[in-house]
Formats: C-alpha cells, sequence, structure tokens
C-alpha cells in the first residue's frame, strides 16, 4: 500500500511546486496525468483516502483563479465523483454534490456568456441557447453539468425544488446525444436510463425507453463500463421484477475483466457493488 500512496504525495507535491512557479501548461499536463492515474487505479480505499487531499487542492487553484473553466470543471469533477462514490453520511454529500454543481455551472458560464444562468432560464430558452454547442470541447463542459445537475438532484431527492429541475440535465443529455452519443462511450445513455428508469411505469417512468438506453451504453462501451450493467441491472430489471436479467447482469460484472484503460477504478466499484446486490437478491425477488 506504501508504493500508491507516495506516487500520489509525489505527483502532488510536483503539481503545487509547477502551480506556484506558474507554469499553466506543465500544470494541465500534471493534472492530466494524476487524473489518468487515479481512473485506472484499482486501490479503491487508497484513492478513497487520498481524494480529500485532491479536492482541497483544486479549491485553491479555483480561489486563485475563480474564473478558469478548465480548473472549474475539473473541480467538478472531483467534487462529483467523490459525493457519489466516497461520501459517508447524506450531510457531506450535499455539500459535495452543491459544491459540484456550482463548479460545473461557472465552468459552463466561463466557457460561454450564453451558458450563463441556466439555473434561472426558462425552459424554451434553455433549450435555445444550446443548440450553438456542437463541439467536442462544448460536450465535456454539456456533459459534465448533466452529470454533477442529476448527482445534485439525487443528492436533494426530498425537495420538490430540485426534483422540479430534472428537465434541465435531460435537456442537456438529449443535446449530447444528438451531438456526439459516443461521447464517453456512451455515457450519456447511461445517464438516460437512470432517468428514464426512475419511475415505475404506472407512476409515468419510461422502463422500456431505459432499457435501450442502457443496452446502447453497453454496445457503444464494448462492454467496458461495467457501471452500465449494474445501473441496468438495479435500475431496469429489479423494479421490473425481472430476475433472470438481474442476476445475469450482475453475474457478468463480477466475471468481467475491470483494466479497461480509464475505467479500473469505476470498474472495480462497479464489482463490489455488484456483488452487494447479488448478496441482496433473495430478499428481494
Amino acid at each position: 500500500m506504501q508504493k500508491p500512496r507516495l506516487a500520489i504525495k509525489i505527483v502532488l507535491l510536483s503539481l503545487l511546486a509547477l502551480t506556484a512557479s506558474g507554469c499553466g501548461s506543465l500544470v494541465k499536463r500534471q493534472t492530466d496525468s494524476l487524473s489518468e492515474a487515479i481512473l485506472n487505479s484499482e486501490d479503491v480505499t487508497t484513492i478513497r483516502q487520498g481524494s480529500p487531499t485532491f479536492l482541497i487542492l483544486a479549491d485553491g487553484l479555483i480561489y486563485r483563479s475563480p474564473d478558469s473553466e478548465g480548473l472549474l470543471l475539473s473541480g467538478a469533477k472531483l467534487y462529483g465523483a467523490y459525493a457519489s462514490m466516497f461520501a459517508e453520511n447524506p450531510q457531506q454529500k450535499k455539500l459535495m454534490a452543491d459544491k459540484a454543481l456550482d463548479y460545473a455551472l461557472r465552468g459552463a458560464c466561463s466557457r460561454d456568456s450564453d451558458l450563463c444562468g441556466l439555473k434561472q432560464m426558462p425552459i424554451a430558452k434553455f433549450k435555445e441557447q444550446l443548440e450553438d454547442f456542437d463541439d467536442e470541447d462544448d460536450v465535456e463542459v454539456l456533459f459534465t453539468l448533466a452529470t454533477n445537475w442529476l448527482n445534485w438532484i439525487q443528492t436533494n431527492s426530498t425537495d420538490w425544488n430540485a426534483i422540479a429541475e430534472l428537465p434541465r440535465p435531460r435537456i442537456l443529455l438529449e443535446h449530447i446525444l444528438d451531438v456526439d452519443e459516443d461521447y464517453d462511450r456512451g455515457g450519456a445513455h447511461l445517464y438516460m436510463g437512470a432517468i428514464d428508469g426512475l419511475l415505475p411505469a404506472a407512476m409515468g417512468g419510461k422502463p422500456e425507453l431505459a432499457r435501450k438506453h442502457f443496452e446502447r451504453a453497453i454496445e457503444l462501451s464494448e462492454g467496458q463500463n461495467l457501471m452500465a450493467k449494474v445501473f441496468y441491472a438495479e435500475s431496469y430489471a429489479k423494479p421490473m421484477f425481472n430476475r433472470e436479467l438481474y442476476n445475469r447482469l450482475l453475474t457478468e460484472v463480477t466475471r468481467a475483466d475491470k483494466h479497461a484503460p480509464g475505467l479500473v477504478l469505476s470498474n472495480t466499484i462497479a464489482q463490489q457493488q455488484a456483488l452487494q446486490l447479488l448478496a441482496e437478491e433473495a430478499d428481494y425477488f
């Protein structure tokens, strides 16, 4: 365990030194390398323990450059990931989801003034404002915003005002699918499936649309994104009482090779969740 922790500390110290000297391009390369190392780590415990340092570092960098699109989006991703994967209690989860959404909104606004004020913007204008944002960098900004918005809504699911904002991240994801459905190996399909699977059909949900989105997400990732199958099992097979599908998907996750570039950490967590869900199978079906 000592070697990974030491490596992370060395990278962080290098990043701090470069930041202090103002070498922006080198900072970006170091930040990208650090992100890649995290995403490709299967040591969930070390990443969980080390992540608060990354969050404090992100806050410090953003404090010095409060209008930096890149720093704001990186901060949103870090806080959003920690809130969804590692936050230990509801209050901590809420605080981190709040900050992640704030950074994502500010990052979008820094990207282009037409993306400022999206929370207050009428829905018709909201849709209209997205029409010209269709290149690769735009999609990254919109995807970061959409996913953190959804996480914020889920974290505040007892607040009807928060739930009322659900159409906004949905519109963002629909726009991304129109522009580039391959982005993040079909990530927009994964989140659309989660949205459509929130409610049963009798209450206005769209489980069959959810199923199609999950299957497309799996197809676009060539089966490498194991979290897509976990979402599929939990958000479609379980509420539809399809035990055979539920068991098959989760069993496939536990037996899969998790070492896909950029997905190792996510896949490791997916396998842990799949084992837990399989252990709960008899209690539900």
